[in-house]
């Protein structure tokens, strides 16, 4: 996945949002590039695994926080 650092102009008025940084397939993907566990990836992003288990089969969306730990 792709890191991407935005420089906002200081006099930007309007509020910048980002999409989801990863959708269920792309995490299950970069899980098995990397040859990680649902379990090593929930550590690294600090939240359960049953957060990434439940994400991964759609059952849960995720907050913003969470999407960006899980795309770093």
């Amino acid at each position: 996945m792709t890191h991407v650092q935005f420089q906002v102009p200081a006099e930007a008025s309007a509020p910048i949002t980002f999409g989801p940084v990863a959708t269920p397939e792309q995490c299950r993907a970069g899980r098995a590039f990397l040859g990680w566990t649902q379990a090593m990836l929930a550590k690294h992003a600090g939240v359960a695994r049953k957060t990434i288990a439940d994400f991964e089969i759609g059952a849960r969306t995720l907050h913003i926080r969470t999407r960006r730990e899980i795309g770093r």
